[in-house]
């Protein structure tokens, strides 16, 4: 028996060990309630029907000065792109879309900067991580005001 669970332990800890680690900081986030909610998405269809492989959902109170740093692990190697929500009113979604189809609510990608009013295509913000490896992600909230 004490093999057993000697093994089990063992086994559990290579899967720990092994994986691909994120360290992600996202910057610019406003202060107010709400999530930010991570979204991690393997390809282009995934991201154009937002139907990800993973989401976080991080309270604002880990927010300091407008900044969150958040590190999470993913399952395997490969081509991964994220998008960042500021969930202002905890309901799992983006509202207020602009005509264009940007939300009202704070929003980012992965290693890119959101300019003008056009979504980005998953190749402008995806990357690439090895299996064993631990990679930065920097991500630039960005917030569309209208006038009301």
């Amino acid at each position: 028996m004490r093999n057993l669970i000697f093994i089990l332990l063992f086994l559990g800890s290579i899967n720990f060990i092994a994986g691909q680690t994120l360290d992600i900081t996202i910057t610019n986030i406003r202060k107010g309630k709400g999530d930010i909610r991570i979204a991690y998405f393997e390809n282009n269809d995934e991201f154009e029907n937002q139907s990800p492989q993973k989401i976080d959902v991080i309270s604002k109170s880990n927010v300091e000065n407008g900044t969150l740093y958040y590190r999470t692990k993913l399952k395997k190697g490969g081509t991964y792109a994220i998008s960042v929500l500021d969930d202002e009113n905890r309901n799992g979604k983006a509202n207020n879309y602009i005509f264009v189809g940007i939300p009202c609510e704070g929003f980012g990608f992965s290693n890119y900067i959101s300019k003008g009013f056009k979504k980005p295509h998953f190749k402008d913000f995806a990357f690439t991580i090895d299996e064993n490896q631990t990679l930065n992600i920097n991500i630039v909230m960005r917030y569309i005001k209208l006038n009301k």
